[in-house]
């Protein structure tokens, strides 16, 4: 269904037109008993932002492209974000693939010459 392009698509409880994000995002919070992040901090629209970026980043997303999307450089990414991206490296650059169990098969054809 596609509904009226005069339809509200964000409206309160009551039905009623929403004239303020922030309100009505306060609302929200205070209802879900989630005002406070994990710090004391109030939470606030643009936390959602911050969300946003830190998932999008944790899933490996291009910077580039994460920026270019939000409307952002990526200089700003890496200011706000950096330890989002620096973990992903560390995890990318101490990961490994196991220790090698076996001991490789050598052909005596490949080495033409005598051992001692």
């Amino acid at each position: 269904m596609h509904p009226p392009t005069d339809e509200f698509v964000f409206c309160s409880s009551k039905g009623e037109v929403v004239k303020s994000f922030r309100n009505e995002f306060a609302s929200l919070l205070k209802f879900s008993d989630l005002t406070n992040d994990s710090k004391g901090n109030e939470q606030s629209l643009y936390s959602l932002r911050h969300f946003y970026a830190t998932q999008r980043l944790s899933e490996e997303v291009s910077p580039f492209l994460l920026a270019t999307q939000m409307g952002t450089s990526i200089e700003m990414l890496e200011r706000f974000y950096g330890h989002v991206v620096t973990s992903l490296v560390e995890k990318e650059v101490t990961k490994t693939k196991g220790k090698r169990t076996q001991t490789p098969q050598v052909d005596e054809t490949d080495y033409p010459f005598e051992t001692a």
